[in-house]
């Protein structure tokens, strides 16, 4: 006999649990033959040596969703009990143990579960509270007992709201019914307002106000999405605050650069600081503050609105020579690049230059910074005059990550910009949505001598992979990369082929030549001695370890299926340079049309690694597609895809002998 993973519950039923409804006796007495049979799955699922999740190692707030979804809200329900509510009862051993002796699981209460939060406020005693609303509940009267009551508070660890801003307002009217109120647990706050329109009443303000000026000792993630605050009154009582992210449209009342600097120096251990639009003061607020803002800890800084604002802010920051993400994109309509480019240079690692349609000028910049060992440039596709060598002498001398991308059809970059581009100790290199032609793709390959990563989206694809092919015909002879300025010399040689031509034994020329007895071509025979030298500075990113396709068509060569890169070709290209000792390591194929398991097979002999998530054209089933949204699809629906992908639940925790009929399909 196995030790159950919860107690079992004496035979007599204790008095705290005696107003509660037992499982009907009929269906006890239609299963009591099959326990017997779970056990000993139990049993042999722990033996094996790959023994799946059981029951009791998944994680509290997952058992309490399972058991939510099991029961269908019905926890008090004294009619009889659903098959599917039996069954998981009985995978736990004893629901009213589940119910009582586990407060920790109903601690979590789900939006959608809202009908239920009276059971799971009574289950939940002392133990800490995690709130998520995602809609307005069917009777929010019934909800004034459990959001009115100060012993809520106390327990409240987690608030997240996200939804219409007029249940948000009747939600916190519950909550204030008391004026006096700490909320001494809560440690992580997100709201996320989907309408404005109902939160600009004076009322309503005034509550959010109210909300926000509680005291909130421990509380360590702040996020603010399209919600009008109070700057004169509503941050005072912030003080712990680690994680920062106000993201409001410039329409709300804006904050004074006092007030916004005042907010990030109440808060000194700040490690992570997001702000958007609304979140900054207006353009023409200098401030009037003349001290300097230092945040030791900080590691991440995202920044998102006008240029102005963005400027004022930055001249008070002193960033820690640890921190390790920057992305700042600024509204820089009317200004030159050359203007905006020396007030950020302190942040400038990256940059990205987009365009408008209509007037063909730079309106936004954009910085980003994935780690300060590393140097990012983006660059989209801009007029020859603006994207000029005086604008990229701007950017750092040496960037080790290079992505190239643009918005519109059939646009290309100049080769000047290929000549421009400072790629000497270029180690990535991005090419998405660009129909670069080979030369472009050649000139850019021969100047990135040390890249080890390469990805290719969409519409790069095939002047890319052309680019990448070798020079001359490589032979069986392997070597390995050389540094720059020695040779790889490669021996391609082959046999005469015996046998009677038309134009004469071993004759090839002249009309009709060339062709034996059996209509097959005849090559000229090559003499061993016979040698195509290849030098580093020929091959094309001779460095080249990892390649990751993205989005590419591929095509028979023939252009009767697909109008795109030639599969075989691109079997050749691998083959070839793995054997000139220039071969890849890992190759990954995604999303990529045309694309099947036979080449997919050839490439694995000569890539050590080869990873593919399946061709999109192939057919995987019926009723299986190999893209889902799951939003769109009903919970079986959406299991049944997943399993004819897959082959597997999603959660895989079933035995094929017994154990599936005794757990919930959710």
């Amino acid at each position: 006999m196995v030790n159950p993973p919860f107690i079992r519950c004496p035979d007599r039923v204790s008095a705290r649990s005696r107003n509660l409804k037992e499982p009907n006796q009929d269906v006890l007495d239609m299963y009591s033959t099959q326990i017997k049979a779970l056990e000993d799955t139990i049993i042999r699922l722990r033996r094996r040596s790959n023994a799946k999740l059981a029951i009791f190692r998944i994680p509290p707030e997952i058992l309490s969703e399972i058991f939510l979804h099991c029961t269908g809200g019905e926890l008090t329900s004294n009619s009889l009990y659903p098959q599917r509510t039996f069954n998981f009862i009985h995978v736990c051993w004893y629901w009213k143990i589940v119910a009582y002796e586990t407060p920790c699981l109903w601690s979590t209460w789900p939006g959608g579960c809202i009908d239920s939060w009276p059971v799971l406020h009574a289950r939940s005693r002392n133990a800490p509270l995690d709130i998520h609303l995602r809609k307005r509940p069917l009777d929010p009267t019934a909800l004034v007992p459990i959001l009115s009551d100060p012993e809520t508070f106390r327990r409240l660890r987690s608030l997240d709201y996200r939804g219409h801003a007029s249940w948000f307002d009747q939600f916190l009217d519950y909550l204030l019914v008391h004026k006096h109120v700490n909320v001494p647990s809560l440690q992580d706050l997100r709201i996320n307002i989907s309408c404005m329109g109902a939160t600009s009443g004076y009322e309503a303000f005034e509550r959010i106000s109210r909300f926000f000026s509680l005291s909130f000792p421990k509380l360590d993630t702040l996020e603010i999405v399209n919600l009008g605050i109070n700057w004169n009154s509503s941050f005072p009582s912030f003080s712990s605050v680690t994680k920062l992210t106000i993201k409001n449209p410039p329409n709300v009342i804006r904050p004074k650069m006092v007030q916004l600097l005042s907010l990030l120096r109440c808060n000194p251990r700040m490690k992570e600081l997001t702000l958007e639009d609304g979140a900054f003061p207006q353009p023409d607020d200098a401030g009037g503050e003349r001290g300097f803002l230092a945040l030791p800890d900080l590691r991440t800084l995202q920044l998102n609105g006008g240029l102005l604002p963005i400027m004022h802010l930055t001249e008070h920051l002193r960033l820690p020579p640890e921190l390790q993400y920057v992305s700042i994109t600024a509204d820089a309509s009317g200004y030159s690049n050359d203007a905006i480019l020396p007030h950020l240079k302190p942040f400038l690692h990256s940059y990205y230059i987009s365009e408008d349609r209509e007037e063909r000028r730079i309106d936004g910049l954009r910085l980003s910074l994935d780690d300060l060992q590393t140097t990012v440039l983006t660059i989209a596709t801009t007029p020859k005059a603006l994207l000029s060598e005086a604008t990229l002498s701007q950017v750092p001398l040496s960037p080790m990550n290079l992505h190239i991308q643009t918005y519109q059809d059939k646009r290309s970059l100049s080769m000047e910009v290929f000549r421009f581009l400072p790629v000497g100790n270029l180690r990535d290199l991005s090419l998405e949505s660009l129909e670069f032609t080979v030369d472009q793709c050649k000139l850019l390959f021969g100047q990135c001598l040390r890249v080890e990563e390469l990805c290719i989206a969409a519409s790069s694809g095939p002047g890319a992979i052309a680019a990448l092919q070798l020079p001359g015909l490589p032979g069986k002879d392997k070597h390995s990369g050389k540094e720059k300025g020695e040779t790889t010399e490669i021996h391609a040689s082959s046999k005469r082929r015996k046998g009677k031509t038309r134009g004469g034994k071993g004759s090839f020329g002249g009309a009709g030549q060339g062709y034996g007895a059996s209509g097959k071509q005849s090559f000229p025979s090559m003499s061993r001695d016979t040698r195509h030298t290849i030098t580093v500075d020929s091959v094309p990113l001779p460095k080249l370890k990892n390649l990751l396709l993205h989005e590419v068509v591929f095509g028979t060569g023939d252009g009767k299926i697909y109008k795109g890169i030639s599969k075989n070709g691109f079997v050749d290209l691998v083959r070839n340079r793995k054997k000139a000792g220039y071969g890849l390591q890992e190759l990954a194929i995604q999303t990529c049309v045309g694309f099947g398991t036979k080449e997919v097979r050839q490439c694995e002999k000569f890539v050590k690694n080869v990873v593919w998530d399946g061709d999109v054209g192939e057919d995987l089933g019926p009723g299986c597609p190999h893209f889902w949204d799951a939003d769109d699809l009903s919970p079986n629906e959406e299991y049944d895809a997943h399993y004819q992908l897959y082959g597997r639940q999603p959660w895989d925790i079933y035995d094929s002998d017994g154990w599936d009929d005794f757990l919930p399909y959710f």
